[in-house]
């Protein structure tokens, strides 16, 4: 069941429970991503973020977040294969001696009207190999650590309009939903929490969704926070277009 709204939760404007605390986003890219980082950085958390381009607006958003964020140990470029992936997601844990909190934003691909089946299939891999991963690795780390610790997976729509590209989106959207809510069972007993956010699929109605990059950026504070510790396994729906 994919959830627009969140009729008994009033998110508060400030999160002081965050700061200090240790924050890992991942694929920080476009709106969304510098948003949530701000977000993370104005709660005063220790921040290590990893941004996809070495772009004028990286810089930007680094110099922005610098007054604000306890720490910020900042990675640009893409990191590419999953023994890389690994290694990276190992390393920001230890970095901070463990993490309370992993935000992952993966970018829905552009598909080819062309794509095959296996094309699909890989594209969709590759998209959600950092977020497979770097939960995985995660909730290892609180695992051992002993350490209530919340995930978050955030998967930011392509450019919309063939029909290429809406399956393919809804093929990511299903299949993160499928990989939350089965990690997030099997880390409960462990009191880690997982949660998703994706796109607003093209059946459901925009009223009362959760809407723009902003509101994604609070979304993720709150289920980063201790407010949220009854909320794992759970897929939102948000209209980031």
């Amino acid at each position: 069941m994919l959830i627009s709204t969140l009729d008994d939760v009033e998110f508060a404007p400030e999160y002081p429970e965050l700061a200090g605390r240790r924050i890992l986003v991942s694929g920080v890219a476009g709106a969304v991503g510098i948003d949530v980082v701000r977000a993370f950085a104005e709660a005063g958390a220790r921040l290590i973020v990893q941004a996809v381009e070495d772009s004028p607006e990286t810089l930007a958003m680094a110099e922005i977040i610098a007054p604000h964020a306890m720490d910020v140990h900042l990675v640009t470029g893409p990191i590419e294969g999953a023994e890389a992936m690994l290694r990276f997601a190992r390393d920001a844990a230890q970095r901070f001696g463990g993490l309370d909190c992993v935000i992952n934003l993966a970018q829905c691909p552009d598909a080819r009207a062309s794509a095959t089946g296996n094309d699909v299939e890989r594209l969709v891999s590759d998209a959600l190999a950092m977020p497979v991963l770097a939960t995985r690795v995660a909730v290892n780390r609180m695992r051992t650590m002993m350490a209530v610790g919340s995930i978050v997976n955030v998967l930011i729509p392509a450019q919309r309009g063939a029909a290429a590209g809406q399956l393919l989106e809804a093929i990511a959207r299903n299949t993160l939903a499928s990989f939350t809510r089965n990690e997030a069972e099997a880390a409960s007993v462990d009191d880690i929490r997982i949660n998703a956010i994706v796109p607003l699929s093209f059946a459901s109605d925009r009223d009362g969704a959760i809407g723009g990059a902003a509101d994604v950026a609070t979304l993720a504070l709150h289920l980063a926070s201790g407010r949220s510790h009854d909320l794992s396994g759970l897929v939102f729906e948000a209209y980031c277009g």
